[in-house]
Parts: structure tokens; C-alpha cells; sequence
């Protein structure tokens, strides 16, 4: 699907969609923000999948702003999905992502620092939201009031959220936040009128907002209400006397949102190093209980374009052309996000083609706010889970209790596990997984540290004691028994009488290189020279070889699950992998050592890989100096 310039589209498009009013569970009061709630089941794209539904984005859309080319760059390719920054000055103008139900578009974060001088500088547009500095939960945000008819800002006792705490911190819920005009670029709608490229007369436009680090910040994409009338929904129906657009010189650059029916791609958490693919769940366990799934491929993105002269329809499948997935909870079986995309080829979205700014605003609620320009759902910040005060405690929503998710110490990346394996749990909504901080050093780990002790029961249902690493209240490392059967495990984590859960899913080899924070492999390189030897850390990079000269180097990894036999390439090329082996007094690291061919001396950045029974690992990089001859 081409994904160009759309300013004939935006004087097509535009419209409105009012979707059934929908509310959280709870008092619906304190409403649970998605990026708390649901942050953990997020894909490297900011999007998830409900059980039945649309795969969407509550904040910025990052492969579509990549697709878009909208200051975004990647930085490196995982097994997990692509990690992108955003791109160093100078910028462009954020292109257009979607459209919202009033019929407004959505733009990417950047615009014109005058929003009414296109010559002005492009500069990241900031958010005029911000949390509120309070410790009680007493009184509602002057903005979302509209969101609760009939509520007074002064709260009654019985409607009072819990108090701040690091189990309810600030940022919990939506109403955490106050707006305070022109504290930033963006009004309570989280947008403004402007000029744009495609509008160079103005037009009324949200923006997606982040932070200088490409972080999400509230609102996310839109306010508490539409700035124009929503009047249609997701599922509407197309008109008689619809045209279906096929082409033409007027509106040829509608042609950006048609699929050429690429197939959608899917990696599934039960195993990411099968890569992406079109059917799916791929390689699930027999015990694996999910929704969703397809036997043959669906097709991805924007399906057919249809318009009146007053509306246009967009009919998608609700999935884009860029690989999505893997999700994970740390509440499920196997840590795996249970639900996979279902069809949605009946979802229809229509927009006006004139939109108007509202007198009378309405809310946005749950569920489908507009469209992205790849056919995928743009939502709002709430997650369908609110705070009950009768019951002193949230209902409704994702699961959201004191839990841990887990990551290899050595990729950083979630996923599988393997016997022997180090694995690093970090608390969320406010887990305690340590009373003190404590290091146990080299050589053997002790089952107690830091007052905390790790038990594993494994897919066979044996109970295990994991050896502990490092302890501190928001972390813990500990190493999976060598004896833990393969399949989905439990974990309870128990420190200072209380336990938190979490879990794992145990295959037989799962490789995970160490590397630092630019990418870089951990470990050493040996260069013979003249029959002497020296090794230095490959950090420093591997220096140049010739002649009879010699380099191996010993890169560090954990979870080949007792396996020895291995392979690796660098920059494509297959190497010599000599042995694997765990690190003495380093439990649960392995050593591979590579012997390098001439060919690399000098070749500037590679990438490495090792694959252990048949699965690969993360992708990590060697520097191969060049003018360091011995």
C-alpha cells in the first residue's frame, strides 16, 4: 500500500462518527488510563488487540508515523518488532495518520511553531495536560467534567478515588491530569486550528503527543471530547447510490489508502524466533487457550473507499500492512497475550466530507474515535476500567494488580524462557519483589536474597525454588531450574509476606545475547599475534587481523538451555562457533566462542546471530576497527 501525499483526500475526507456511548465499569468516576492499564500488552507499533474486535492504538501510532515518514527513525530490528527514535532536527510537518468521528484529521506531532505561518519552523508539538499535584483523590479536573453529567467537582465521600500511593500513583487515571490553556501547544481536545500542507487555508486538526524520547504523553491522540459532531460510528451502512472509488486525476491520491491486499502478519508470543506470518497463532502450545486466530490470511489495511457527496466510507479489515504482535500480559498462562486478530471486514467508518467545530461537544467514550489512514482503529485514553469506592478497587478493564512482568537480563526483550535461563522480573502496579537490595556476587546463587525467594511451579506441576541473582524492591533477577519442565510455569515472587504472581513460558532453547545500551555484543576478543595473545573487551571493538594472525572472541548469552551445539553468522556470513559453555561462577550466562574469518577484519558495524536448537537469538552488533594493525 502506497502511502504518499493525501491533499486531495483531505479535501475528500473528513467526517463524522458518533459511536454508542459506552462507559467503564467501576463508578465510572475515576477512569483507569489505557496507557497504565494496557501499557504491558502493547506491541512495538503502540497497538494491541482485544478479544474480538479491532486491533488499535490508544497512542501514537509508531510504525504507521515510520510507514509515513513522519521523523521517525529506526534504530534496529528485534525479534519482538522495530525499536524507533525520533529523528534529530530539522523536521518536517507531521503528515496526516487518520481521521477522527467528527471528521477532523489526525496528524503525527509535529507542526508549524506559528500554527497560522506555514513559514514558521516545525517544531514538536507539546500537550497542555499535565498531572495535577495532589495526594487525594477528592475533586475532579475542571475538563472532565463534561465527561461526568451530573457529578459535582467536589466529590461526595462515597465517589472519592483511593489515595496516592505507589499502589494508586499519579497517572493511574485520566483525571490524574488537569489542562491548563496555552500552558502547552494543544487545547482540551488536543488540537488547534492551523495551517497545514494539506489544509494551507486552515483546518481544525488533532495531534498525536509525545515527549522528546518519543514517549506517549496524555491526551495521546484526543481530548476528553470532540472538538466537531460525531455523527456516525464503526459499522455503518454504505448508502444506495455509494460510488466506489476505482481511480481517477481528481481524487487519484484516495489511491494512497487501498491495500494492494498484502496479507496481514502476526508474531506470536509463543515463540517470536518463528518470525511473522499469516496465519496464526503459529506454534501454539496444544494447551494454549486464545481468541482470534485465522486458518488462511486476512487482508491488511483500508479494503474499499466508498462516497457520497457528503460522507465518505472506509471499509477495512481493522488490521495494517505492518507486521503486529507479539503481546504479552503478565496475568496470562505463559505471560502470552491470549488474543490474535479476528476479521473485520464488515467494519465501515465514515467521514463528512465538511466538518464544522461543535457548539454542542460530545464526549469521547470506549471504543473506536476514527481512523488511521492504514485501517486500523484510533481510540482514546481509557482502557474500560474505572474505581469502584464501594469495592476499593478498580473494575473493568485489562487485569491490573500487583504483578510482575518478565525480560531477558541480556536482549531486554519478553518472551519465552529456557532451562537455566536468567530472567529479570520488574514489578508493575506497584508489586514489592524485595524488602532490601541485595547482590549475590559471583558463584552459586542462594534460593534467599534481599528477603525474597522465587518458587516456579512448571508445566508438570512441580514446585521449584529459583536461585536468586539480585534483589531490589522494583527488580529481581533469578535463573529458571535446570530440571523445569518445558511448557507454561507460574511464578510467585515472595517478599516481606507478601506474593506476587507472574509467569513464564519454558521452551527447550531460547538464546538471548547480552548487549549493551547501543546494541553492542558483551563479552571478549583474542587476537594472536606473533604467537602472543592479547584479549581485551569488545567494547573497545575488534581490531584489525592479517597474515597469520588469529581472532576469536567469546560473546556473552543466556538461554541455549544446556545445549552445545550452535551456529552463528555475522553480517550474513556463516562463522565458526567452537564451543558454548556456562560462564564459570556466572550462573546461567554461556560463552559462545567465534572464530572470525579475514574477510570481517576491518568491515566496519555487523550484525551477529546465534541460533541453538533451531531457534535464533536478538540481533546484536560488532565493530570491526579499521588503521589498528599490530
Amino acid at each position: 500500500m502506497r502511502l504518499t501525499s493525501i491533499a486531495t483526500l483531505c479535501l475528500l475526507m473528513a467526517g463524522g462518527g458518533a459511536t454508542a456511548q459506552m462507559g467503564p465499569q467501576g463508578d465510572g468516576i475515576w477512569r483507569r488510563s489505557a496507557d497504565f492499564g494496557e501499557a504491558q500488552t502493547l506491541d512495538y507499533c503502540y497497538g494491541h488487540q482485544p478479544p474480538f474486535g479491532e486491533y488499535h492504538h490508544h497512542t501514537s501510532p509508531s510504525c504507521l508515523r515510520a510507514e509515513l515518514g513522519d521523523n521517525i527513525v529506526l534504530m534496529r530490528l528485534t525479534r519482538l518488532g522495530p525499536i524507533f527514535a525520533e529523528a534529530g532536527r530539522p523536521w518536517k510537518h507531521s503528515a496526516i495518520l487518520g481521521w477522527a468521528a467528527d471528521g477532523f484529521p489526525i496528524y503525527g506531532p509535529y507542526g508549524y511553531t506559528n500554527p497560522t505561518d506555514a513559514s514558521s519552523k516545525v517544531k514538536r508539538l507539546k500537550s497542555s495536560f499535565a498531572l495535577r499535584a495532589i495526594t487525594t483523590r477528592t475533586t475532579l479536573p475542571t475538563w472532565s467534567l463534561p465527561n461526568h453529567p451530573g457529578i459535582s467537582q467536589d466529590l461526595a465521600a462515597d465517589q472519592y478515588g483511593p489515595a496516592v500511593s505507589a499502589l494508586y500513583p499519579l497517572g493511574r487515571y485520566v483525571e490524574d491530569f488537569d489542562y491548563s490553556a496555552g500552558s502547552g501547544d494543544l487545547d482540551a481536545y488536543n488540537g488547534r486550528f492551523e495551517v497545514t500542507p494539506d489544509y494551507p487555508a486552515g483546518i481544525y486538526a488533532y495531534h498525536v503527543t509525545i515527549d522528546a524520547d518519543g514517549v506517549p504523553t496524555f491526551p495521546y491522540i484526543f481530548g476528553g471530547q470532540f472538538a466537531g459532531t460525531p455523527v456516525f460510528g464503526p459499522g455503518a451502512t454504505v448508502p444506495p447510490g455509494a460510488t466506489t472509488y476505482t481511480g481517477g486525476s481528481s481524487d487519484s491520491l484516495l489511491a494512497s489508502w487501498i491495500t494492494s491486499n498484502a496479507d496481514a502478519l502476526v508474531i506470536s508470543g509463543y515463540d517470536p524466533t518463528l518470525g511473522a506470518h499469516s496465519t496464526w497463532p503459529t506454534g501454539a502450545p496444544n494447551d494454549a487457550v486464545y481468541t482470534g486466530g485465522a486458518a488462511t490470511a486476512y487482508a491488511a489495511a483500508v479494503q474499499l473507499i466508498q462516497y457520497t457527496s457528503t460522507n465518505v466510507y472506509m471499509t477495512s479489515n481493522g488490521l495494517p500492512n505492518f507486521v503486529v504482535g507479539p503481546w504479552f500480559d503478565a496475568t496470562s498462562a505463559g505471560a502470552v497475550f491470549t488474543n490474535f486478530p479476528s476479521l473485520q471486514s464488515n467494519y465501515v467508518f465514515p467521514f463528512s466530507r465538511t466538518p464544522a467545530l461543535a457548539t454542542t461537544l460530545t464526549s469521547t467514550t470506549l471504543g473506536p474515535m476514527g481512523m488511521f489512514v492504514d485501517g486500523v482503529a484510533a481510540f482514546n485514553f481509557l482502557d474500560g476500567g474505572s474505581y469502584s469506592n464501594g469495592q476499593a478497587q478498580d473494575l473493568g478493564g485489562g487485569t491490573v494488580f500487583p504483578t510482575a512482568v518478565t525480560q531477558s537480563p541480556a536482549s531486554g526483550e519478553r518472551g519465552p524462557v529456557a532451562p537455566g535461563a536468567r530472567v529479570l522480573a520488574k514489578a508493575i502496579f506497584g508489586a514489592v519483589l524485595a524488602t532490601s537490595t541485595a547482590d549475590a556476587g559471583r558463584g552459586a546463587w542462594p534460593t534467599t536474597l534481599g528477603g525474597a525467594t522465587v518458587t516456579i511451579t512448571d508445566f508438570s506441576g512441580a514446585e521449584l525454588s529459583a536461585p536468586i541473582g539480585r534483589a531490589a524492591p522494583d527488580e529481581l533477577e533469578f535463573q529458571v531450574p535446570r530440571n523445569a519442565a518445558t511448557g507454561f510455569a507460574s511464578v510467585m515472587i515472595s517478599a516481606g509476606g507478601a506474593n506476587v504472581p507472574a509467569n513464564l513460558n519454558i521452551l527447550a532453547t531460547y538464546p538471548n545475547l547480552y548487549a549493551d545500551t547501543s546494541n553492542a555484543a558483551v563479552g571478549t576478543v583474542t587476537l594472536v599475534h606473533n604467537g602472543q595473545s592479547k584479549t581485551t573487551s569488545l567494547k573497545l571493538g575488534i581490531p584489525q587481523w592479517h597474515g597469520d594472525d588469529r581472532l576469536l572472541i567469546a560473546v556473552r548469552g543466556s538461554g541455549a538451555g544446556g545445549g552445545t551445539a550452535a551456529s552463528a553468522t555475522v553480517a550474513g556470513v556463516a562463522v565458526a562457533v567452537k564451543s558454548v559453555r556456562e560462564l564459570a561462577n556466572a550462573p546461567g550466562v554461556e560463552i559462545y566462542r567465534l572464530r572470525l574469518p579475514r574477510s570481517l577484519s576491518g568491515s566496519g558495524t555487523q550484525d551477529l546471530v546465534v541460533t541453538v536448537g533451531g531457534r535464533v537469538s536478538n540481533t546484536v552488533t560488532l565493530l570491526f576497527k579499521t588503521g589498528d594493525r599490530p
